[in-house]
């Protein structure tokens, strides 16, 4: 993506057509990092000025505040301004409709930039199926279930990602 397209404000002091705007609707939200067990987890909780709370993790908490703030109905043409918890300069600035389209990405060959944010479908893959492939795994008596067979052990582990986690498979929803 040619940075020269992207309307992003980085500076303490807004820049451009933001500025040359004054009746122009802002919105401030305050980020703070989240924490858990101690530990930094590269993530950030957003909150309005009034202390509701829009995103509870996020690693692109501009991005994904404009998203929330959008489908809530809010004018795509208001500023959304960013500051950090305990500081007083804004962080980041720019219109909702286009913060809204972004997100961050790491390219192949350098470090991180923006880049068009596509939603995740959540759908199955055409012709995936929910039933295990493979004959069923017989129990030895007394055992339990059967050892892991060779094809099994060479298969390297797949830890869930967070929607498997939350959600189970479309095939086996019950509604």
């Amino acid at each position: 993506m040619d940075p020269a397209k992207v309307r992003i404000t980085t500076s303490p002091t807004l820049t451009g057509r933001h500025r040359d705007v004054p009746s122009q609707p802002r919105l401030r939200i305050v980020v703070a990092p989240v924490i858990d067990n101690g530990r930094y987890t590269g993530r950030f909780s957003t909150r309005l000025p009034d202390g509701r709370e829009l995103v509870p993790r996020a690693r692109c908490p501009l991005f994904e505040s404009a998203r929330v703030l959008v489908a809530e109905g809010r004018d795509p043409d208001t500023v959304l301004e960013m500051i950090h918890i305990g500081a007083s300069h804004v962080a980041m600035s720019g219109r909702l409709r286009r913060l809204a389209e972004l997100t961050v990405a790491e390219g192949a060959n350098y470090g991180p930039d923006f880049a068009k944010f596509t939603p995740f479908d959540r759908a199955p893959a055409p012709g995936a199926s929910c039933r295990p492939s493979g004959p069923p795994r017989t129990a030895i008596p007394g055992r339990g279930a059967a050892p892991p067979s060779h094809e099994e052990k060479a298969r390297p582990a797949r830890l869930p990602s967070v929607i498997e986690a939350i959600r189970p498979p479309a095939c086996l929803a019950t509604e």
